[in-house]
C-alpha cells in the first residue's frame, strides 16, 4: 500500500506539470497581451519546484547509466561473499554436518506421482461428514470467482492507465485513480474474508480431525498394542496427533487454495497471454502464441527442478519433528 501511495504522489507530480503547461498554452492562444504581462522570472521557478518534486529531489536527471558501476560491484561483492561463506561456514558450524539424521523406521514417500496418495483416507472423514465443510469451500469458491473478475479488470485498467501516462491524458488519468481505490477496496475486503473463512474451515477441520484420531488411537487400547510392535511402533503418537494434524490442515489449505487460485488464473489468463503473442518468436521464426508456450515450459521445468532439489526436505522437516517431539 505504502508502494501504491508513493506512486501515485509521482504521478501526480508529473500530472501537475503537465496540467500547469497546458494551462500555459491555452492562455498564450487566448490573449497573447495578459499572458506577456506574467513576470517571466516566475515561470522558471514553478518549473524548477515541480521538476524537483518532494524534499528537493531531482528526479529527471535520474539515470541507471550512472549506478550500472555500482550494481556490477555489489553483485561481484555478493557473489564472492557466498562463495568464502560456503568455503569455510562449516568449520564455524560448531556440529558434525556429516552426521546422517535418524529418521525412524516408516517409509517416506519422495516420488512425485505418489506424493499425494496418503492425502485422501485422511481427508475423506472430514468432508463426508455433516460439517459444513462444503459451506465453507463454497463461501471461499464464491469469493474467490469475485476476485479473479476483479484481477481480469485490474489488468484492463492496467493498460488503460500506462496509455494515459505514456499519452499525457489528463483528463482519463484522476477518473482511472478513482477507479483503482474502488478496485483495491473490493479486493482487499474480500481476500480479508477469504483468509478469515479459511482460517473457519482450518480450525474446524483440524477439531474435527484430532477428535477423529484420537479415538482410533483410544480404541481398543490400541496406544497399548503399538508398545508391542518390536520397536516399529512410531514415536510419540500423542504429539504426533497435536502437531501432525496441524501441520497437516495448514499445509492442505495452503496447497488447495494455492492451487485453485494458480488453475483459475491460468484459465483466466491463457486466451488473453495467447492473442497478445507477438506471431514472430523473438522476430525471427513465425510462432504465433510463442509467449503461452515459453511460460508453460518455464513453470513445468521450474515445478521439476524445486521438487528435486527440495524432496530431501521432506524427510528432514520429518526428523526435525521427531526429535523436538522427544524433547518434549
Amino acid at each position: 500500500m505504502l508502494r501504491l501511495i508513493c506512486f501515485l504522489h509521482v504521478f501526480s507530480v508529473h500530472a501537475l506539470k503537465f496540467h500547469n503547461v497546458s494551462a500555459g498554452v491555452q492562455v498564450l492562444s487566448n490573449d497573447a497581451h495578459n499572458a506577456t504581462t506574467v513576470p517571466q522570472a516566475a515561470k522558471p521557478n514553478a518549473s524548477k519546484v515541480a521538476e524537483q518534486g518532494s524534499f528537493g529531489f531531482d528526479m529527471t536527471n535520474v539515470s541507471l547509466q550512472k549506478y550500472e558501476r555500482y550494481m556490477w560491484i555489489i553483485a561481484a561483492a555478493s557473489l564472492t561473499f557466498a562463495l568464502i561463506f560456503e568455503l569455510c561456514h562449516r568449520r564455524f558450524a560448531h556440529i558434525d554436518l556429516t552426521l546422517q539424521p535418524d529418521y525412524g523406521a516408516e517409509h517416506h514417500e519422495q516420488k512425485i506421482s505418489q506424493l499425494f496418495s496418503g492425502i485422501l483416507p485422511l481427508v475423506r472423514p472430514f468432508f463426508l461428514d455433516k460439517s459444513g465443510a462444503w459451506g465453507y469451500i463454497s463461501a471461499i469458491a464464491t469469493i474467490g470467482g469475485i476476485n479473479l473478475f476483479l484481477g481480469i479488470i485490474l489488468m484492463v485498467w492496467k493498460k488503460e492507465f500506462w496509455d494515459a501516462i505514456e499519452k499525457k491524458n489528463i483528463d482519463r488519468f484522476f477518473p482511472l485513480l478513482l477507479d483503482v481505490l474502488f478496485l483495491a477496496c473490493g479486493r482487499i475486503v474480500l481476500s480479508t474474508y477469504t483468509d478469515y473463512i479459511g482460517m473457519m474451515l482450518s480450525i474446524r477441520w483440524r477439531q474435527h480431525m484430532t477428535q477423529w484420531l484420537v479415538s482410533l488411537w483410544l480404541q481398543d487400547k490400541s496406544f497399548y498394542s503399538l508398545q508391542l510392535r518390536n520397536g516399529k511402533a512410531p514415536d510419540n503418537p500423542d504429539q504426533r496427533i497435536q502437531e501432525d494434524v496441524r501441520v497437516f490442515v495448514e499445509q492442505s489449505m495452503l496447497l488447495g487454495i494455492g492451487f485453485t487460485i494458480s488453475v483459475s488464473q491460468l484459465v483466466s489468463r491463457l486466451p488473453l497471454l495467447l492473442v497478445l503473442s507477438p506471431s514472430y518468436a523473438f522476430g525471427t521464426f513465425y510462432c504465433p502464441g510463442w509467449l503461452l508456450y515459453i511460460s508453460l515450459i518455464y513453470s513445468s521445468l521450474g515445478s521439476l527442478v524445486a521438487h528435486e532439489v527440495g524432496k530431501r526436505l521432506i524427510v528432514i522437516n520429518f526428523g526435525l519433528q521427531k526429535y523436538e517431539a522427544s524433547f518434549r
